[in-house]
């Protein structure tokens, strides 16, 4: 073909650009043509129709879902979203194509502008990690699934941008002993203001992960059969920028299993949640957790959940290995939850709701919760160390007769029990330790 027979209109940089069109990216990278116009299109990457198309300009350096023609000139994708096929992304498939896209996921991650998971279903090996821009992917149900059986995160983001993963169903399609769908990783830079939002997670072993993460929400999602639904550790503040936990379900049969898994001190919001199955509802290890002493605006909000039929408790508060006298929140408000012992054991579940001997709270309110006991006995609330404690507003039952202790406290509480309603057939309504300094209030 000679170029003397190229129109004018497709050479001339001054006007509206009308692109010359390859089948292929390769047919374009090839083609001695593409040096003479100044806007190409192609309808594949790969092969003729495979999503991977799209409208290239000129660059004046390397772009990572661009290309070098013949005559050495820099291309770049025009369009503002890229698509997994742009990388060269295989849909559908099998868990063959699963390195191949890991490699397409990654190129899109380093690209830098907005990723978008269409709703089609892709293989994809792990990691792919975000350093660039944002990962958002639109409505329509895209699935994910995670090949292999390697423990590592699938997807983690190590930037301060926003971050925006929406309508995503992750399946985990390995034997994995670990790893999280979603990684919001902060160790070298802070990542603000990441949203997690209308996802599945299926049968991975951590649903999403924050490591000095801040002001996150992670909202509307399913977290199905896990070991730990969602893991926030280390924040990087001590008020860990107001996150949120709002309007998630969890459901899992694993009896060890965490819904919720908090390592060391940081601000969250958890709110109308319902958790189903597993060990422990919420279960904080403040670990060597920054002190709170300082931070009066420290608070962990457990608010209008419900907690059913976890084995060893549906809320759980401690510090493991040695103790020491650091606050690790300055202000806890457990309200408004409805918050069941597990049933199906034979045995007496110990705590309900627990706060461990070794860990310190500056204030602690419990009100307006309806706690029901395992039939089998235990206790409602047992809280063993706080510097404040308000009891009061709730409802202590047990579905078995004459077993159980609505509230417990230790020798070194401070603070009073109030107005509670107590079932009948509960053994004991409370058992206050020291009685000096843990006041009984118009009858407990």
């Amino acid at each position: 073909m000679s170029i003397t027979r190229i129109p004018q209109y497709m050479l001339d940089t001054s006007g509206p650009a009308i692109p010359l069109v390859f089948n292929t990216l390769a047919d374009a990278i090839a083609s001695p043509l593409t040096p003479l116009a100044a806007t190409i299109r192609t309808t594949g990457r790969v092969t003729v129709g495979d999503g991977g198309g799209g409208t290239y300009v000129r660059a004046t350096s390397s772009r990572v879902l661009g290309f070098q023609d013949t005559a050495s000139n820099y291309w770049d994708l025009a369009d503002p979203i890229c698509y997994p096929e742009h990388g060269g992304a295989i849909a559908a498939g099998s868990t063959a194509n699963g390195p191949t896209n890991k490699t397409a996921f990654q190129r899109c991650a380093d690209d830098g502008r907005e990723f978008v998971i269409p709703a089609k279903t892709y293989y994809v090996d792990p990691t792919v990690t975000f350093t660039k821009g944002g990962c958002r992917g639109i409505k329509g149900r895209s699935v994910v699934y995670c090949t292999g059986t390697s423990s590592a995160d699938l997807f983690i983001t190590n930037t301060q941008e926003s971050c925006v993963f929406q309508d995503v169903y992750f399946q985990c399609g390995g034997a994995k002993s670990g790893g999280a769908a979603i990684h919001l990783n902060s160790t070298t830079n802070s990542n603000n203001r990441s949203r997690v939002m209308g996802c599945i997670f299926a049968s991975y072993p951590t649903g999403v992960m924050t490591t000095n993460a801040q002001d996150y929400t992670i909202t509307d999602n399913y977290f199905a059969n896990y070991l730990n639904g969602l893991i926030v550790q280390n924040d990087v503040s001590p008020d860990g920028g107001d996150s949120r936990v709002f309007a998630n379900m969890f459901a899992t049969t694993n009896p060890s299993a965490k819904a919720i898994y908090q390592i060391n001190s940081g601000g969250l919001k958890i709110q109308c949640n319902k958790i189903l199955g597993g060990a422990y509802g919420y279960y904080l290890d403040a670990k060597g957790g920054t002190s709170m002493t300082t931070q009066s605006t420290s608070i962990l909000l457990i608010e209008s959940n419900s907690f059913e039929h976890q084995s060893a408790g549906a809320i759980n508060l401690q510090r493991a290995g040695s103790a020491d006298s650091s606050i690790s929140f300055f202000h806890v408000i457990i309200s408004g939850n409805q918050l069941n012992g597990n049933q199906s054991s034979g045995t007496a579940q110990p705590n309900v709701v627990g706060i461990a001997t070794n860990l310190n709270l500056k204030w602690l309110v419990f009100s307006s919760n309806t706690v029901q006991l395992s039939q089998y006995g235990g206790t409602g609330l047992t809280i063993s160390v706080a510097s404040r404690v308000a009891v009061y507003g709730n409802i202590f039952d047990t579905g078995g007769s004459g077993v159980g202790t609505g509230v417990s406290t230790g020798a070194n509480v401070y603070g009073y029990v109030g107005k509670n309603d107590y079932g009948g057939s509960l053994a004991a309504a409370y058992a206050i330790t020291n009685t000096t300094n843990t006041a009984v209030i118009n009858g407990g």
